[in-house]
């Protein structure tokens, strides 16, 4: 992803780490690993706050003031036992001889 975006005029310098997931040192640890010495890593304080806090004032702002500046959103992605009563139906995929729910992104 990195160089793609470099490829394309648009260097990415660092990385803001923020929400829920930003709090885990296993997280913070292999990132930084990841990028050390490509990309500078900052580490919101609190992260989860900044997410609910950005709720708020996207609550009280009108809709024609909201952009978004980050163009993705990352998470993890997952295979979960099936369930019929909460998956779509098109999710199923057979393992081994067990239902699962393919698809499953988590952020």
């Amino acid at each position: 992803m990195v160089e793609e975006c470099h490829k394309q005029g648009k260097p990415i310098q660092s990385i803001m780490l923020a929400g829920g997931l930003s709090e885990s040192h296993y997280i913070r640890k292999c990132i930084r690993q990841e990028f050390e010495g490509e990309l500078q890593i900052i580490c919101a304080d609190e992260g989860r706050l900044y997410v609910a806090k950005g709720a708020v004032i996207l609550g009280y702002t009108p809709r024609g003031h909201i952009t978004r500046k980050a163009p993705y959103t990352y998470g993890f992605y997952q295979i979960r036992p099936f369930d019929l009563k909460t998956n779509d139906k098109n999710l199923c995929i057979t393992h081994n001889h067990v239902k699962q729910c393919d698809n499953c992104f988590i952020n």
